[in-house]
C-alpha cells in the first residue's frame, strides 16, 4: 500500500505548479497539520478511503490500485447524463469547477481541434447560450411514452445555467488558447439554428432575429481576437486561430506546468477526460499533425480568415430571411 500511495502522490505533485508545495496543499484540503501531510505523502502514514476521495476531487485525479499496465490503456471520467442524476446547471458548475482548477494550477495553454464554435465564445450572450444549451437539453433528456419535440422560446431559459455558462466564458477570456477550426465551411450552431428554425421549434421572430445578432457578434469577437492575437490585452491571453479541412474530432488538451488533461468529445456534447501521459501524448500529436495540415487565421492581413467569416455571415443572414 505503501508503494501506492507514494505513486498517488507523486501524480498530484505533477499536477501543481514548482511554486506550490504539496504538503502544504495536502494540508490544506485535507485539515490536517503540515507534518501529518508529509508522513502520507512519505506513506509513513495511511489515507482513509474519505480522504482519498477528497484529494482525488480536489485535484482531479485517480487513485489507482492496479493501473494500466501498458501504454494501450487509459482510464477515463465522464458525466453521466443519462442516469437521470445530473441536470445542465450541474454539468456546467462542474466544468467551471474543473477548468479553474487547471487554472489554479498553472494552466499554460488549452488547445482545441474542433467543428463548431468553441462553446466558450457563445456563452457571452445569453440568447445564444439559452439556445445552444437547449439543444444540448435535447440530447440529455429522456421521456417515456410517444416521442415529444421541445420547442425554445423565452420562457424556457434556464436563468442560473445561462450565469454559469457566462462565468465559464469569463474564465476562458482568460486562459491563453489554440484553436484550430476544421472540415466544413459551416459550423454545428448553424445546422442547429437551420434545424430549429425550419422545423418550427423556434417561432418568435424576435427571438430568432437575436440568436443570429448574437451569432454575428461572435463571429465579430473571434475575428477581434485573432487580429490581435489575445482574447485579454490585460491578461495577455494569447489567441492562435488556425483553420484546417482535416477531418477531426473535437479535443482539447490542457497543458500545465508538468503535466497534460485532455478532454474528448462523445455523445454530442459530453467528454471523456483523463490525465494520463500516454492519451494526453498522442492527443497532442494530433493536434500537431493538424497544425501542419492548417492555415493560420491570427495576425494582420489574413485575405483566407476575411473569405472565412465573410461566408459564415452569409449563411447567418440568409437564416434572418
Amino acid at each position: 500500500m505503501e508503494n501506492v500511495q507514494t505513486a498517488f502522490f507523486d501524480s498530484v505533485k505533477a499536477k501543481l505548479p514548482a511554486s506550490q508545495l504539496l504538503a502544504n496543499e495536502i494540508s490544506q484540503v485535507l485539515g490536517i497539520s503540515k507534518a501529518e501531510a508529509y508522513n502520507k505523502i512519505k506513506g509513513s502514514s495511511g489515507l482513509t478511503l474519505h480522504q482519498i476521495e477528497i484529494i482525488c476531487n480536489a485535484f482531479n485525479c485517480h487513485f489507482e490500485i492496479n493501473p494500466p499496465s501498458d501504454k494501450t490503456s487509459s482510464r477515463f471520467r465522464f458525466t453521466p447524463f443519462h442516469t437521470g442524476k445530473v441536470d445542465m446547471l450541474q454539468y456546467l458548475t462542474g466544468l467551471h469547477t474543473q477548468v479553474n482548477m487547471l487554472v489554479n494550477n498553472g494552466l499554460q495553454k488549452l488547445s482545441c481541434s474542433t467543428d463548431d464554435i468553441p462553446f466558450f465564445h457563445l456563452f457571452k450572450y445569453p440568447d445564444l447560450t439559452a439556445f445552444k444549451l437547449f439543444f444540448w437539453n435535447t440530447r440529455i433528456s429522456s421521456t417515456s411514452g410517444p416521442k415529444s419535440t421541445p420547442t425554445f422560446s423565452s420562457k424556457n431559459k434556464d436563468k442560473k445555467a445561462i450565469t454559469s455558462a457566462y462565468a465559464l466564458y469569463e474564465l476562458y477570456q482568460n486562459i491563453p488558447c489554440l484553436e484550430i477550426w476544421n472540415n466544413s465551411d459551416t459550423l454545428i450552431i448553424l445546422e442547429q439554428m437551420r434545424y430549429a428554425f425550419a422545423n418550427n421549434l423556434v417561432t418568435d421572430k424576435k427571438l430568432k432575429q437575436a440568436i443570429c445578432d448574437q451569432l454575428m457578434l461572435v463571429l465579430h469577437d473571434v475575428e477581434g481576437y485573432a487580429i490581435n492575437k489575445t482574447k485579454n490585452k490585460e491578461s495577455l491571453a494569447t489567441f492562435d486561430w488556425h483553420y484546417c479541412e482535416v477531418v477531426s474530432n473535437v479535443s482539447y488538451l490542457a497543458t500545465l506546468e508538468n503535466s497534460q488533461a485532455c478532454f474528448l468529445r462523445f455523445n454530442t456534447f459530453n467528454n471523456l477526460e483523463s490525465g494520463d501521459a500516454n492519451i494526453c501524448h498522442e492527443v497532442n500529436t494530433w493536434l500537431q499533425s493538424l497544425l501542419k495540415e492548417s492555415v493560420g487565421f491570427s495576425g494582420q492581413g489574413s485575405n483566407m480568415r476575411n473569405k472565412y467569416l465573410l461566408s459564415l455571415r452569409k449563411q447567418i443572414e440568409a437564416l434572418q430571411y
